[in-house]
């Protein structure tokens, strides 16, 4: 999904008010056996993401945000340096209801390149560097399960990809929901006001451009791998929340270059990440 990446976003949200959300995220060390004894590669993720409604009626509703990505990779024993690359989105969103379906449509177009680009991207950037995210997700309700289908088309495979979405959304209870779909299936409880657990499995990969620093070459870095995650949310003072996560990621591979931009492509070791963030917001809202 578009927020795939996401370290800090749980699966509940705030349909009705706005969220702001910053936080971290480590990866230990994961070894690389493609590309030989002793490769490895670690990382940090920093992310920062809001959304904001703009117009709800009762049948409707929108709502713009703003998501940003910092990715650092950090290699041992590979023949490249070590990589920053950015990711921003400007996602739009529409949420459409009636009596008996519900509509949920987002597109977000965004620049995702190497940190010496974005740095400067008015002046080294390229329409390589673009690229557009959406999704549009069609419910049925019926009691207490609802049907969903759709399709969406982004980066979260590896590469830009048009994939169909198809699954239920169960609640048992006010404060349970279930979402068990393909690809990105998750659940939520909130045993109190000021707590809320929430996990998620979902595809975990990204692409973007990376220019050497002489800007004399370039390559698509891309990683792919399933993430599975769990996050603790704890209500501080009236919206304010903190979110401790941790995660593992598996069925990983990336494909980049060295220095020489000659081609390194190796699957990666399983690994775990833990993170930390805050988000200002109401951080349930059932499974999106």
């Amino acid at each position: 999904m578009i927020t795939a990446l996401s370290v800090l976003a749980t699966v509940a949200h705030a349909d009705d008010g706005a969220r702001v959300a910053v936080g971290f995220a480590r990866q230990g060390d994961s070894g690389m056996p493609g590309l030989g004894t002793g490769a490895s590669i670690g990382s940090e993720e920093y992310r920062a993401s809001a959304e904001f409604p703009i117009s709800s009626t009762e049948s409707r509703r929108w709502s713009v945000g703003l998501e940003y990505g910092y990715t650092h990779f950090d290699y041992d024993s590979v023949a490249s340096r070590n990589r920053d690359l950015h990711r921003i989105e400007f996602p739009v969103r529409v949420v459409i209801d009636d009596d008996e379906w519900q509509l949920d449509g987002l597109i977000a177009p965004g620049i995702a390149t190497s940190s010496n680009i974005f740095k400067d991207f008015l002046n080294k950037g390229s329409h390589e560097d673009l690229y557009l995210s959406g999704r549009v997700e069609a419910r049925r309700p019926h009691g207490k399960t609802t049907w969903l289908a759709g399709v969406a088309y982004d980066r979260s495979f590896g590469d830009e990809r048009l994939y169909p979405i198809a699954g239920i959304l169960i609640e048992p209870g006010p404060d349970v929901a279930l979402r068990i779909a393909y690809p990105d299936s998750a659940m939520v409880w909130k045993p109190s006001d000021r707590y809320v657990l929430s996990g998620r499995v979902l595809p975990a990969g990204f692409e973007w451009r990376v220019v050497q620093d002489d800007l004399s070459s370039e390559f698509v870095y891309r990683t792919e791998g399933i993430r599975s995650q769990l996050t603790l949310s704890h209500g501080l003072w009236r919206q304010l929340w903190v979110d401790l996560f941790v995660a593992y990621e598996f069925e990983r591979r990336h494909e980049f270059a060295t220095d020489g931009n000659q081609p390194l492509v190796s699957d990666v070791d399983n690994e775990w990440l833990v993170g930390l963030g805050f988000s200002v917001g109401a951080p349930f809202a059932g499974v999106r």
